[in-house]
C-alpha cells in the first residue's frame, strides 16, 4: 500500500482554504484569524483605492448582509472565524511563504495548451526538498496544484451556493536508495477523512481537467522559490495556534 502525506486537516466550517494551505505544506502554519486579518487588509485596500460606494448597489448589498449573516464580504464571510475566502485572500497567505500561483488553468480556448504546459511543469518530481520540480530559467519549483470547484453536497449548493478548495501534492514513493523512488500525486480535500491516492503528473491532469470541464472549477500551480520551503517546510511558521482537526466535520465550502 502506497504510503502518503501524515497530515491531513479536515472540514471546519467554511474554512476549507485555510485546510487546503495547512495541507499544501503538510503542517498547521496557518490559522483562521491570519485568514480573516488577510482578508480585512485586502478590503480596506479597496476601500481606500475605490472609496465608499454611496450607490443602490451598496445599499442593496448591506440589506442583504443584514438579512443574511453568511453572506461573503468581497473576500471572506461575514462572519469572523466561518471562512469561505476568495482566492486572493490565499495569493496573499502564499506570500507568506515566498510561494505564488504560477500558472491559471480554466475552461477556455486555451484549455488544452495550458493544460500541456501543466503537465510539462509538473513532470519530473515535484514538491519541497529534493522531490521538486525545477523550472528551468525560473528559479522556481512546483509544489502542488489548488483546485476550486462546486461544491459536490446538495445542501451547500442549494444554500450557499458553496465552492470548494483543496489541494493536489506530491510526495516521494519507493526507496532512492534502491534508485526506485517515484514522485506520486495526492488529493489533500478536507471534506475526506484521509488523503486519496491520485498517481502520476498525467493523472492530475486528468483530475484538473475533470474540475475545470465538469465541476465549473480552476486550478491554480503553486510555485515557490527554489529553497523557500527548506527555510520552513515544518516547523509552526505564522499564524499557528489554532488546533489542527482530524475525523470528519461538518459540511461547508
Amino acid at each position: 500500500m502506497a504510503s502518503g502525506p501524515a497530515y491531513h486537516e479536515t472540514q471546519r466550517r467554511l474554512c476549507c482554504g485555510t485546510h487546503t494551505l495547512n495541507n499544501l505544506y503538510q503542517h498547521h502554519w496557518i490559522d483562521t484569524a491570519t485568514m480573516d486579518r488577510l482578508a480585512s487588509a485586502l478590503g480596506a485596500a479597496d476601500k481606500a483605492s475605490s472609496g465608499q460606494h454611496r450607490g443602490s448597489g451598496w445599499l442593496e448589498s448591506a440589506l442583504r448582509r443584514a438579512s443574511d449573516p453568511f453572506a461573503p464580504t468581497a473576500y471572506r464571510s461575514l462572519v469572523p472565524g466561518l471562512g469561505s475566502y476568495d482566492v486572493s485572500v490565499l495569493v496573499e497567505a502564499l506570500k507568506m511563504r515566498n510561494a505564488r500561483f504560477g500558472m491559471h488553468v480554466l475552461k477556455n480556448g486555451r484549455l488544452e495548451e495550458d493544460l500541456a504546459v501543466l503537465h510539462a511543469r509538473l513532470s519530473g518530481g515535484a514538491g519541497r526538498g529534493p522531490e521538486a520540480t525545477e523550472d528551468e530559467g525560473r528559479g522556481e519549483r512546483a509544489i502542488g496544484v489548488i483546485l476550486n470547484r462546486k461544491s459536490r453536497t446538495w445542501a451547500a449548493r442549494w444554500l450557499l451556493e458553496g465552492r470548494h478548495w483543496l489541494a493536489l501534492i506530491p510526495w516521494p514513493s519507493g526507496s532512492a536508495a534502491s534508485g526506485g523512488e517515484q514522485i506520486r500525486w495526492w488529493m489533500m480535500d478536507s471534506k475526506l477523512p484521509a488523503p486519496v491516492l491520485v498517481g502520476g503528473a498525467e493523472h492530475v491532469v486528468a483530475s484538473v481537467r475533470e474540475a475545470v470541464c465538469g465541476e465549473e472549477g480552476q486550478a491554480f500551480l503553486v510555485v515557490e522559490a527554489v529553497g523557500a520551503g527548506e527555510r520552513d517546510s515544518r516547523g509552526r511558521g505564522v499564524g499557528g495556534g489554532e488546533e489542527s482537526h482530524g475525523g470528519n466535520r461538518s459540511d461547508g465550502e
